[in-house]
């Protein structure tokens, strides 16, 4: 709302499926809006929590005024337990890199 008050709204029910570890700000679709793109999951072996590992790859793509609306990424499943999400761009084309716990670095280009 501006001056450093805020008003909380509720993630869209899909983007509540795990945990996140890590999120990144950035216009995805290129609308001039700024989108959340999440990583994370769990798997851990704690008894009393059990697995968080839902999530394949989320996206809160910016509507506007305050609302976001979920969306999967396009095509692609991001599997196992993300902690880091970095946006890079080589010769001229972005990609998301996952850095995911036991498993290879995934590059997704957009």
């Amino acid at each position: 709302e501006g001056g450093l008050r805020f008003r909380l709204q509720p993630m869209p029910a899909m983007a509540q499926l795990s945990n996140y570890n890590d999120a990144l700000i950035t216009d995805l679709n290129r609308d001039g809006k700024p989108d959340v793109v999440l990583a994370g999951n769990f798997d851990a072996d704690v008894i009393a929590l059990g697995r968080n590992d839902a999530d394949h790859g989320s996206v809160l793509v910016n509507k506007g005024s305050g609302n976001f609306r979920y969306q999967q990424l396009n095509g692609m499943s991001v599997r196992g337990v993300s902690k880091k999400i970095r946006e890079i761009t080589v010769s001229g084309k972005r990609y998301l890199l996952f850095a995911r716990n036991s498993e290879k670095l995934l590059a997704i280009s957009y």
